[in-house]
Protein backbone atom coordinates (compact mmCIF):
# COMPACT_ATOMS: atom_id res chain seq x y z
CA UNK A 1 0.00 0.00 0.00
CA UNK A 2 1.18 3.48 -0.83
CA UNK A 3 0.05 6.77 0.65
CA UNK A 4 -0.78 9.94 -1.23
CA UNK A 5 -1.64 13.28 0.35
CA UNK A 6 -4.91 14.82 -0.80
CA UNK A 7 -5.36 18.58 -0.41
CA UNK A 8 -8.90 19.90 -0.12
CA UNK A 9 -9.27 23.40 -1.50
CA UNK A 10 -12.29 25.69 -1.17
CA UNK A 11 -12.86 29.18 -2.51
CA UNK A 12 -11.28 30.55 0.65
CA UNK A 13 -8.10 28.57 -0.02
CA UNK A 14 -6.56 25.55 1.67
CA UNK A 15 -9.11 23.67 3.81
CA UNK A 16 -7.44 20.46 4.97
CA UNK A 17 -5.14 17.64 3.94
CA UNK A 18 -5.96 13.96 4.32
CA UNK A 19 -3.92 10.86 3.61
CA UNK A 20 -5.29 8.34 1.13
CA UNK A 21 -3.89 4.82 0.97
CA UNK A 22 -4.08 2.90 -2.29
CA UNK A 23 -2.63 -0.12 -4.00
CA UNK A 24 -0.24 0.75 -6.85
CA UNK A 25 -1.55 -2.29 -8.75
CA UNK A 26 -4.80 -0.42 -9.44
CA UNK A 27 -5.58 3.06 -10.68
CA UNK A 28 -6.76 5.63 -8.17
CA UNK A 29 -10.51 6.03 -8.57
CA UNK A 30 -11.70 9.61 -8.26
CA UNK A 31 -15.04 8.52 -6.81
CA UNK A 32 -13.28 6.63 -4.02
CA UNK A 33 -11.16 9.67 -3.18
CA UNK A 34 -14.23 11.92 -3.14
CA UNK A 35 -16.05 9.44 -0.90
CA UNK A 36 -13.08 9.42 1.50
CA UNK A 37 -13.05 13.23 1.60
CA UNK A 38 -16.79 13.44 2.31
CA UNK A 39 -16.52 10.71 4.92
CA UNK A 40 -13.90 12.74 6.77
CA UNK A 41 -15.57 16.14 6.16
CA UNK A 42 -19.35 15.72 5.69
CA UNK A 43 -19.83 19.50 5.95
CA UNK A 44 -18.39 19.82 2.43
CA UNK A 45 -21.43 18.14 0.83
CA UNK A 46 -23.12 21.51 0.34
CA UNK A 47 -19.97 23.48 -0.50
CA UNK A 48 -17.83 23.70 -3.59
CA UNK A 49 -14.38 22.21 -3.17
CA UNK A 50 -11.49 20.97 -5.25
CA UNK A 51 -9.34 17.90 -4.66
CA UNK A 52 -5.64 18.15 -5.45
CA UNK A 53 -2.93 15.53 -5.04
CA UNK A 54 0.32 16.67 -3.49
CA UNK A 55 3.56 14.86 -2.96
CA UNK A 56 4.29 16.19 0.50
CA UNK A 57 2.62 16.79 3.83
CA UNK A 58 1.39 20.29 4.62
CA UNK A 59 3.09 21.91 7.60
CA UNK A 60 1.07 21.73 10.81
CA UNK A 61 0.04 25.00 12.43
Amino acid sequence: MKTVFVDIMTRDGFYDQITYRYSPLFQIDGNDVERAVLERHPELKKRRYRIEFSGMRAPRR
